[in-house]
């Protein structure tokens, strides 16, 4: 059943809809991630940036780590797939010669 939650993010509340447990943890630790990086931003005292700027510089390091994660996880995957061709040419050529 779906229901609304509040985040916060840089003191601004937020309604979303969670329709699950698991997506309302999941929202509120994105939240918690974004204000995070935002508290950061801030602690270096940039001259110049307001809260836009600093939610922007926010997104896009996340969004950088999020598309980092992508390829390293696909490159993994396609290690994997490497891994089993080699194992399965092994294992043919051992019933192979041991008949």
């Amino acid at each position: 059943m779906a229901r609304d939650i509040t985040i916060r993010i840089a003191g601004r509340p937020y309604r979303i809809p969670a329709d699950s447990p698991e997506k309302e943890e999941l929202l509120r630790e994105a939240a918690r991630i974004v204000d995070e990086q935002m508290a950061r931003r801030e602690k270096m005292n940039v001259s110049g940036q307001d809260r836009e700027d600093l939610l922007i510089m926010a997104a896009l390091t996340i969004g950088f780590g999020y598309v980092l994660q992508k390829r390293q996880l696909k490159k993994m995957e396609e290690d994997e797939r490497q891994l089993q061709n080699e194992i399965e040419g092994y294992l043919e050529k051992i019933d192979k010669y041991s008949r």
